[in-house]
């Protein structure tokens, strides 16, 4: 109990006002490092997600760019008067 009331004194009589330039340098470069390794991951995990629903689907890559009134029967099919 003893230490738990030191610590806790320690805590509230320390002045976190005057974190040395040092410490505020480590502090925010830890916190830029953590923010990339996330985006860095999301990206990645966000790839592979990608993927596995593509193959699992079977959808065809780039084939949004449809244009209007583009029918496949008619494309797939025999030519006129052949």
């Amino acid at each position: 109990m003893w230490i738990r009331e030191q610590a806790l004194a320690f805590w509230i009589e320390k002045d976190w006002r005057f974190m040395s330039l040092d410490t505020i340098f480590t502090f925010l470069l830890l916190l830029v490092v953590v923010v990339v390794a996330v985006a860095v991951g999301g990206a990645i995990y966000i790839a592979a997600a990608n993927r596995r629903t593509r193959r699992e689907t079977g959808r065809r890559v780039g084939t949004a760019d449809v244009p209007v009134g583009w029918d496949p029967t008619r494309s797939m099919a025999a030519p006129p008067g052949g």
